[in-house]
Order: structure tokens, then sequence, then C-alpha cells
């Protein structure tokens, strides 16, 4: 409008660049949602002055131009300027350009040479000074060093280093160490550019640095709002299965054990950041996107894809008072569907407690109170044996031992405890007879069975079950008890021409026991003996 001229183009929010935010005429090209603005001023006291250094002697003279919001041609001379010419009819807002000229004496024609590297003053502001070098002729070109003013605006929720509303000259091109720190109930955002040209070294970080193209306005920006979030949304992969993932902006960052199949969200992130997504340990993944935007929205998703297995790792480990086997020398590859055999070993005055998986995901075959054991994974897992203090296996000890008896026709398995039992112990057994003769005596155990004669000769164990028509016998030792006896009788009713069969040999073979808190002793199992009819 009439009064006023223009200042420049800035971007009050979103993303994107400008072609030249001091062109009245100029481009923008937005990466997200943008709000722009020009601005003016009335200000029309500002000024160029080109000042000469270097070799000044000898009456040399140099020569410069200025053009852009107005055109000039002067020259530098000791005895009309003293090396120093102020720029006239120069308005503020506007760009300008010097650029160096011819060089000589008054006293004789191409004896210096002056030069400036060509300067250019973006959207002008207040008073500037351009110097102006002049070196005799073939000497070394000094480089001119073009300086850039930044300022700092402060801003609310925090203060600055430097200070907001001050502005620093730095060479431009060279970076300036910032540094931002949030007021208490305030967390920092960013930093932004409000005019000029130049670039952070991270925007997000509250210490970094920013390196100026021309002069240029920044500032730290703070926020007390922390109510967004990330929500991450799993695909394949199966129970147990996790990946340890990290989101950060700058220095604020968090982190979080995302798993297969469950809800899994980053709450109480710092709002009007972008976030960046990344796997730090755990099952491999695939992350998309790789970014969080919370600067336009308060919850971002991302989705995490778990790879597919086909084996993992396991690590044993052994808690105090016990051994767990396979020791942890290493974690030990298992197929997926199979198992890893496991046992856990208590020391003295200890007792086996039961299987924790540290991490991962599994299952125990035979739960996880039994100490011989599976375990079958499904994830990367560690599992711990765990003891408590108690008596061990050698202090509840139950011995089995087979005697004979006279008559010799009676055989008896006799069964100690070195303490009464707490509760009654179911125990499976064969009894098994072989004779001399082809006429074996028929067996009963208590009476239960028949009498018969068609007991099998030479009745043997295969595989550790009886061959020929043996049947398994359960004896309960009752609780409350530390002795039991049990006792066979060979039949005396079996005769065939009033001959009975030599009974020569019998065993008793013990299969399974209903207790594993129990150690079993097993003695003498097995007798031979002659017997006539």
């Amino acid at each position: 409008s009439s009064g006023y001229i223009f200042r420049e183009w800035s971007k009050t929010s979103g993303d994107g660049t400008f072609g030249n935010q001091s062109n009245k005429s100029t481009t923008f090209t937005p990466k997200s949602d943008s709000t722009i603005k020009p601005s003016y001023t009335t200000d029309k006291s500002c000024s160029i002055t080109v000042q000469a250094t270097g070799n000044t002697e000898n009456n040399a003279v140099a020569g410069f131009t200025v053009s852009g919001g107005t055109t000039y041609v002067g020259t530098l001379r000791k005895e009309t300027n003293n090396y120093k010419q102020v720029v006239p009819s120069v308005k503020c807002g506007e760009t300008y350009y010097i650029r160096p000229g011819s060089c000589g004496t008054s006293k004789g024609p191409n004896t210096c040479t002056g030069d400036i590297t060509e300067q250019e003053i973006k959207n002008l502001q207040g008073d500037r000074t351009v110097m102006l070098n002049i070196l005799q002729s073939g000497s070394t070109q000094p480089s001119v060093t073009k300086q850039c003013k930044v300022t700092i605006q402060s801003a609310t929720g925090g203060t600055s280093t430097p200070a907001g509303g001050t502005s620093t000259t730095v060479e431009c091109g060279k970076a300036l160490n910032i540094s931002a720190t949030p007021s208490s109930g305030y967390i920092f955002r960013e930093w932004s550019k409000t005019s000029g040209d130049g670039t952070f070294g991270n925007q997000s970080n509250k210490s970094t640095t920013f390196t100026p193209k021309s002069d240029s306005t920044i500032k730290p920006s703070y926020t007390t709002d922390k109510s967004c979030s990330i929500k991450f949304v799993t695909e394949g992969g199966s129970s147990g299965q996790c990946s340890y993932i990290k989101a950060e902006s700058g220095d604020v960052s968090s982190a979080i054990n995302v798993c297969a199949g469950l809800e899994n969200n980053m709450p109480n992130m710092a709002c009007g950041k972008i976030y960046t997504i990344s796997r730090q340990s755990g099952e491999e993944v695939t992350i998309d996107p790789t970014t969080a935007n919370l600067k336009d929205n308060n919850t971002a998703t991302i989705k995490v894809k778990f790879s597919e297995r086909d084996e993992y790792l396991v690590g044993v480990l052994s808690g105090r008072g016990g051994t767990a086997y396979p020791p942890q020398t290493e974690r030990y590859t298992i197929k997926k569907g199979q198992s890893l055999q496991i046992d856990a070993k208590p020391d003295d005055g200890y007792v086996f407690d039961s299987w924790t998986i540290r991490q991962g995901s599994g299952t125990f075959q035979a739960g996880n109170t039994t100490a011989s054991n599976s375990f079958y994974p499904t994830a990367d897992s560690d599992i711990e044996a765990s003891f408590k203090e108690g008596k061990g296996p050698e202090d509840n000890t139950i011995n089995l031992v087979m005697v004979t008896l006279q008559p010799v026709d009676i055989i008896q398995l006799k069964v100690t405890s070195t303490h009464p039992l707490a509760s009654p112990i179911n125990l499976t057994y064969y009894a098994v007879g072989s004779a001399t003769n082809t006429q074996d005596w028929s067996e009963e155990w208590n009476g239960v069975e028949p009498i018969t004669c068609t007991f099998n000769r030479n009745q043997t164990l295969v595989d550790g079950n009886p061959r020929g028509g043996g049947v398994s016998r359960t004896a309960t030792l009752n609780a409350g008890e530390s002795s039991w006896t049990f006792e066979l009788y060979p039949s005396t009713a079996c005769q065939i021409g009033g001959l009975r069969s030599l009974m020569g040999t019998a065993y008793i073979t013990f299969s399974t026991f209903s207790d594993s808190k129990y150690y079993y002793k097993r003695g003498t199992t097995s007798y031979s003996w002659t017997r006539t009819p």
C-alpha cells in the first residue's frame, strides 16, 4: 500500500520452501498443509556504506557498483571521501548487490587492483557497511569474509542462548551454536526460521547449530501439551514374540516392547514433533511408516509386521539353590514345534519349586512344577529353574526290596520309608515267575487272582513289560505309615498227575510312582530257588 514497502514472505505453520522470501513475486512449494504471509514496513531509515581496506597508500583508487533496489556507481579515493562512500537513495526492505569495479592510482594507471567478492544484502533493514579490499598489483587476493546477522526471537515457555531479542553477527556459512532451555511445566518443541536463509543442525534438538547464508531470524518454540500418543498395530507373529521399538525426535525419546497380538500404545508423547521409529532389539520386524507425525495429529498409527520364524533361541537359567540342565553356556536353537529337554537338580537343603519363563513364550509339557520336563518355545525365550529351602530328595527315601520267607511258596515285597508319609503314594509293579518243569504254578496276589494252571511257562520281560500274559498291579503306601509288606503266593493246588511244577525264579519289577518328591532306592528284586513237590 501507499507509504509501505514489502519486507518478506514468512511461514507461520506447516512445512514448505519459498523460491526467495525477499522477493515480492516468488513461489512457495508446500510439503504439508501450510500457512504463509507477506510482511511490510514503513521504515525508510536504511543505508549502505562501502569502505576501502587493505593497501590505501600511494593514493589508490577503487571503483564499485550497487544494483538492486537502486543503481549506483561509486569510487573510493583518499582525496574525496577518505575511502568511505555512502550509497544514496537506499530503501529499506529491498535486496542489493555490491560488486567490485576498476582499481588504479591518481599517480598512474593500473598499479593496483581492487576486488571484493560480490555481496548480496537481502531485505535490507538498518545500516550496513561493505568492505572493499585494495591490493597492490600482483598481490594475492585475501578471502573476503561475508558477515550475516542472526537474530533470536523470544518465545513463551523458555529461554535461549544467545538470548531472545538479541542479534549475533557471524561469518556467513559458519555454524552458530544455539540452545533452548524450557521453563518449568514446558517442553521444548523445535527451532524454526522466520526470515532469511540458513540451515539447522537438527531443528528438534534443544542444543544445535544454525548456519546462516544471509541475515536471518530464528526462534525456539515450547509446548505444555503431552497428550499425544503413538499406536502400534501388529501383524503376523505369535504370542510372546516381541520387539523393542524406539520413538525419537531430537533429544526427546521413548521406547516400548511391542508384542504380537497385543495392544501396544506409547502415551504421553510431546505433541508438535515428528518422531523417527526404529527397532532396537528383539524379534525382526518391518515398520511402516518409519516416522510418526504428531505435529498435525494427536495420535499416529504405526504398523509393525513380525517376520515368520522356523526356529527359536532358548536360554536355560539356574536360580539360587540348584542347577538347571542343560546349563546356560549358550542359547539353544530349537526348531518350531520341537522341544528342549530340561531338568532341575536341587542342592542339599533345597527342593525344586518351578520353571518360569523370564522372557518370550512357550509351554512346559508336564506343567511348570515338574523338574524333568520338555519346553516347547513359540518365541525366543529364557526359562529359569527356581528352588526353595526344604528337604532334598535324599532326605525322603523309600526302600524297595524283595525277600523270601519260609515256606518258600511265599514271596515277600518289603517297603520302608525314612519318614512317615504325609499323603498316600501309589506304586505300580509286575510280579513274574518261571518254572523248571512243564507245569507252572499259578500265582495269586493276596488271594485275588483265581488258581489256574495256565500260568505261562518261562515268562520274561521285553522292553520293561512282562511277556506272556503278566498283569501290572498297583499297591498303595498309606499316609502316616513308614513300613509296608506285600506277599506273593504261588499256588500249591495246581497239580497234574500228583506233581507240582518246580518254581525256579521270581521277579518283581517296579514301573511308576505317583510322587516325584521321593527318592526310591531299589534293593534285590529277584530270587531263585529249588523245591520238590
